[in-house]
This record gives structure tokens, sequence and C-alpha cells, in this order.
């Protein structure tokens, strides 16, 4: 199973590394889970795709905060960019942020935790982003002066 789940993950992400890491999440989630699972080939499926989309959520939203920064800075002043607009955010947004791009919590647990709906997780975390990149663009504009 392991293999068949690597090919389809890999074939998926392109890299060996992230597939690795993709499957070993997988594999943890099914061993967590194992007494609650009915069919363990759909489980570790549905988990793969999550962990993927996953993935590519995390990446699209790097590469949208580097298209942000100026390209010039090195990586550390990429990060501190990054952390100084994050910790800029309202309380509700930068909860939002931080649960589900740190954390890698899914909508669904971080409305359990916050007690709000999925719906207004997911509108937290829109608006969340628009501030975010708001901030970015203000603070290169700041700089560039």
């Amino acid at each position: 199973m392991r293999d068949r789940l690597f090919r389809f993950v890999f074939s998926m992400v392109r890299n060996r590394d992230t597939a690795d890491d993709i499957c070993q999440e997988t594999l943890y989630k099914l061993l967590t889970y194992r007494d609650e699972i009915n069919s363990v080939h759909g489980f570790a499926l549905t988990v793969a795709k999550s962990q993927i989309v996953q993935y590519y959520r995390n990446r699209w939203l790097y590469e949208r905060l580097e298209d942000v920064v100026d390209t010039r800075e090195d990586v550390l002043g990429v990060d501190n960019a990054v952390d100084s607009a994050v910790s800029c955010l309202k309380k509700e947004y930068y909860d939002v942020i931080r649960l589900y791009y740190f954390d890698k919590i899914s909508t669904r647990d971080i409305g359990a935790r916050l007690g709000i709906s999925r719906s207004n997780v997911k509108v937290r975390l829109y608006r969340a982003r628009r501030n975010l990149r708001a901030n970015l663009e203000l603070s290169e504009l700041v700089n560039d002066v």
C-alpha cells in the first residue's frame, strides 16, 4: 500500500521529499484513526488528497507573499517582513492565519476551536490574506522611500 500511495502522491506533487512527507503524515493519521476507519484504502486516499491540497495552499501563499515582497531582500528579510505583517493583523485574523497556515489545522477544526462556523473561518482567512497583502505592499512602499 505504501508504494501505491507514494506513486499517487508523487504523481501529484512531483517532488520526492514532499511526497515522502505527505505519505508519512497519511500513514500517521491512518494509525491514529485505525479504530474508526471502515475502508483503509479510501481513508488513505482521502487523507493524502487533503494533504496535497494543503501543500499547494501553503505553496501558493508563500509564492504570493514572495511576489509582494521585494525579491532583492534576503530570505531572512522576507521572513521578518511576513512575521511583521502577520503580527499587525487584527486578533481574529491573526488567529485564523496562525492556526491554518502555521499549525496546519483544517477550517472545520479552527471553527470548532474558535466557536465560529466553517464559512466564517473561510471569510476570515480571505480577509486576513487581503489585509496581509496590503500590509506587505505598504511595508514595501515604506522601505522604498
